[in-house]
């Protein structure tokens, strides 16, 4: 008897555990595994057209690369942009196979990720 009483609430334990933490994940934008608040994310003009408008493989790497900056983090091909004196304005760029191309943000505010521009760069001189 005393046997079952230290098994049952062990497994009950379980059962409630089990998918509570899943169920809850990204609720609200909150985490519960990593205690950090996710920040949200903000398109200025038509720079989520434009990011949809790209090819894919360069949309997935442009995602993760906001993500990675809603979570607090900075993706490996993101660096400053020049000319802006921080870190606070980030540009991520791709080049794939059908030219280069560039996502701009800000992450200089507290709760949000403005995603400011999203295009592809022109070549300025010609390859021969």
């Amino acid at each position: 008897m005393d046997e079952k009483e230290n098994v049952q609430p062990m497994s009950r334990l379980f059962k409630l555990t089990q998918y509570k933490p899943l169920a809850q994940l990204c609720l609200y934008g909150y985490n519960l595994w990593m205690k950090q608040r996710i920040k949200n994310l903000f398109w200025i003009g038509s720079a989520k057209k434009d990011l949809m408008a790209m090819p894919v493989g360069v949309q997935e790497i442009f995602g993760y690369a906001l993500h990675q900056a809603q979570s607090g983090k900075k993706h490996e091909q993101a660096k400053p942009l020049k000319g802006f004196g921080s870190a606070g304005v980030v540009e991520v760029v791709d080049h794939s196979g059908g030219g280069t191309f560039r996502a701009v943000y800000t992450v200089k505010f507290n709760d949000t990720v403005y995603i400011l521009h999203c295009f592809q760069k022109k070549s300025s001189h010609f390859d021969t």
